[in-house]
């Protein structure tokens, strides 16, 4: 397992994992929520991490899983578009449950 810092937060690489997949950790307050309103402070103040799972198999492809997704959802889905360059978010799956994950 090594973390690399990238311009796009932190990638998770795998050694021995299968190719085509990308794994990054993205912090609210850092990647996203890094807004001045209430909801972007809260969640710098929470230090949430959100992991992005890409499928670069096929780049024409790029679809995503989300995992933990919270707080700011638009920025999280225009994050995966414009940072990572995501397709498609073919799902989102937590890990646990609270106000700022689940409702």
């Amino acid at each position: 397992l090594r973390l690399v810092t990238s311009f796009f937060g932190i990638m998770v690489r795998i050694d021995g994992a299968p190719e085509g997949i990308e794994v990054h950790q993205l912090l609210c307050g850092r990647e996203i929520a890094t807004g001045e309103d209430p909801v972007s402070y809260m969640a710098s103040q929470m230090a949430n991490y959100i992991y992005v799972i890409v499928n670069t198999a096929a780049e024409s492809d790029r679809s995503a899983v989300i995992v933990d997704g919270c707080w700011d959802v638009e920025g999280l889905l225009r994050f995966c578009r414009e940072d990572l360059q995501v397709k498609n978010v073919t799902a989102a799956v937590f890990t646990h449950r609270h106000f700022d994950h689940t409702g």
